[in-house]
């Protein structure tokens, strides 16, 4: 089964073989997307997709916010366009293989998640939201200027029609709920 650890995420996979995508960035104080980021996630995306006896994955994060987006220190720094546009590019590369892999993704917003970070819930086939009053779902980098959108002509998820609506439940029973009544993705689960 996988396991990975490293400074940005922990991935582990439980009796049921769903593996758990822990977001928890040790060395700054959110969770941000950078380029050790995407590297980061695109090897435990990579290894749940390939691992036949993994059946999907749950993203979350150890930290309160679930993704504060593009870490903007790293973004200004860049100097090489090329470089940067290769690394949306990659991004969007992952977000696809997430979406079409056919192993079911789901993400679950236990806070905020802004720009880059906001993009892989709605990469996922389903999104669970924790019940509070102080989270904000946003994609604010098209509005910075910082990532234009490349992976699709509109910002709907796959299946949702023109809005994307998030289900606020309670996180206990994440599966049984995210999964509940679906006739095309039970028999993945």
């Amino acid at each position: 089964m996988v396991t990975i650890q490293n400074d940005i995420l922990e991935v582990n996979t439980d009796q049921d073989a769903v593996a758990h995508i822990v977001l928890n960035m040790k060395n700054l104080p959110a969770n941000v997307m950078n380029a050790d980021t995407l590297s980061a996630i695109s090897e435990a995306v990579t290894t749940v997709v390939d691992d036949p006896g993994v059946r999907g994955a749950i993203f979350t994060s150890a930290r309160k916010e679930f993704m504060a987006g593009a870490d903007l220190k790293a973004v200004l720094a860049f100097t090489d366009r090329q470089a940067l546009f290769e690394g949306i590019t990659a991004f969007n590369a992952l977000l696809r293989k997430m979406e079409t892999c056919g192993k079911p993704f789901v993400a679950c917003l236990n806070g905020s998640a802004l720009g880059g970070g906001f993009e892989i819930p709605l990469a996922c086939h389903y999104r669970v939201a924790k019940e509070t009053s102080c989270c904000a779902w946003a994609s604010r980098s098209k509005i910075l200027g910082l990532i234009p959108r490349q992976r699709r002509g509109h910002n709907a998820c796959p299946g949702c029609g023109s809005e994307w609506k998030i289900h606020a439940i309670h996180l206990q029973g994440l599966m049984g709920a995210a999964t509940a009544g679906s006739k095309d993705t039970d028999s993945r689960w």
